[in-house]
């Protein structure tokens, strides 16, 4: 349910700021804030995480920035009738 209104949301927000790139780099960037705030603060505890860790997970961080691109890109291409 949350994905569907996230969806509705980004389509809304693309009609009116039709720069897919853009806006998906910035969504991603104030998520990196965000964290980066919770830890400095301690409002959420940093996580121990081993590098073996950190180096299997880097593929996967990269398909799902490429999938959010695209997924905007793509609404951003769908009109209205």
């Amino acid at each position: 349910m949350f994905n569907i209104v996230f969806n509705l949301y980004n389509k809304s927000a693309l009609n009116l700021f039709p720069y897919p790139w853009f806006m998906s780099t910035l969504q991603l960037a104030c998520g990196v804030v965000w964290m980066c705030a919770l830890w400095l603060f301690r409002l959420q505890p940093l996580p121990k995480v081993p590098k073996s860790f950190l180096l299997a997970v880097i593929p996967v961080a990269f398909f799902h920035t490429v999938g959010h691109v695209s997924a905007c890109c793509a609404f951003s291409q769908v009109r209205h009738a």
